[in-house]
């Protein structure tokens, strides 16, 4: 919708919250954590089934997490580097995600190197409360 001047006006009030680190190696390493968790948990007997079933699945092999499997599946790859290239695209995805979120306006940010658990969800629960009255 465009008003008199011809700007583009807002179609819905929106309240944008992020969660981030002022030290990216926080983040990092909490993927990297996260990574480890997920291998301890299953994944790649879960990539696995998800690859025997349909190897041409494209959204299989555009997936991170998933793609890395299959050089690994393939003989190519032995499942530590599997698991390092899932943690080095995780990051990298991570740092395109920050990138185009600095570059949004409006954001209430949270730092979680800042702020615990408690105080992030105390002031987010504030924001709304505010901003749906």
């Amino acid at each position: 919708m465009q008003d008199s001047r011809g700007t583009k006006e807002k179609e819905f009030d929106v309240l944008k919250i992020a969660l981030g680190a002022k030290e990216r190696q926080i983040i990092y390493d909490r993927i990297n954590i996260r990574v480890d968790k997920m291998v301890n948990m299953g994944l790649e007997s879960e990539a696995r089934i998800i690859y025997f079933k349909n190897p041409e699945l494209k959204s299989f092999a555009a997936t991170i997490g998933y793609q890395e499997f299959i050089p690994y599946f393939k003989g190519e790859y032995d499942l530590k580097t599997v698991v390092e290239k899932i943690k080095q695209n995780t990051r990298r995805y991570a740092k395109r995600q920050l990138t185009w979120l600095r570059a949004q306006v409006d954001i209430n940010w949270f730092y979680i190197d800042e702020l615990s658990v408690e105080e992030i969800e105390t002031k987010s629960y504030e924001l709304i409360k505010k901003f749906l009255i």
